[in-house]
């Protein structure tokens, strides 16, 4: 894992490296201060570039943001964990807002298309990020990481990011401190 952590403050455009392409895919929740976590398990979140269009609705060099699919999947703790047991699926589409491309605009999908909220990466690494989600209607402000691993990552070098972001201070550095574990089952992807 990497020692050279660096968390950014949210709405600073100073995330370094940051590669949209390589963010996309699978991640799973393994730590979270969203209470919506508390009593769910196996959370997931995958990412689904959209191709660009242009205004003719052609391919081609975009004339929008890019976007992309976001599908969040879990399960109640409480649920058997047998290959019939379908996960409860949340949809959306995430825009990019700001010139670091690590900012989002997440808006709903069917029944959800009212609801929207913006988030952003403030750090990532190789198969590991933590990202930021601003106060809703529905939910208040929290944060997130995210692993790769469907296993989590390692307990010291969790220990060691959520220091890195108490040390940001303000609301993210007392949203830190409500971190817990979401659980993940073993034989994670």
């Amino acid at each position: 894992m990497d020692s050279n952590i660096v968390i950014h403050a949210p709405d600073s455009d100073g995330l370094d490296a940051f590669d949209l392409d390589a963010f996309t895919g699978k991640w799973h929740v393994t730590h979270s201060t969203l209470p919506l976590w508390k009593n769910k398990k196996n959370v997931t979140i995958t990412y689904t570039p959209i191709p660009p269009t242009t205004t003719t609705g052609n391919p081609g060099p975009p004339t929008e943001p890019r976007k992309f699919h976001d599908l969040v999947e879990y399960l109640p703790k409480s649920a058997s964990s047998s290959p019939d047991t379908k996960p409860t699926r949340i949809e959306g589409i995430d825009t990019v807002l700001g010139p670091s491309g690590a900012r989002f605009k997440w808006r709903g999908k069917g029944w959800l298309v009212v609801a929207s909220s913006k988030w952003q990466v403030i750090a990532h690494g190789d198969g590991w990020a933590v990202t930021y989600f601003e106060k809703t209607l529905f939910t208040p402000a929290g944060l997130d990481i995210y692993s790769r691993d469907g296993r989590g990552l390692e307990d010291a070098f969790v220990e060691e990011l959520v220091a890195k972001v108490r040390g940001v201070g303000g609301g993210v550095g007392r949203l830190a401190e409500a971190f817990f574990k979401v659980e993940l089952e073993e034989g994670g992807e």
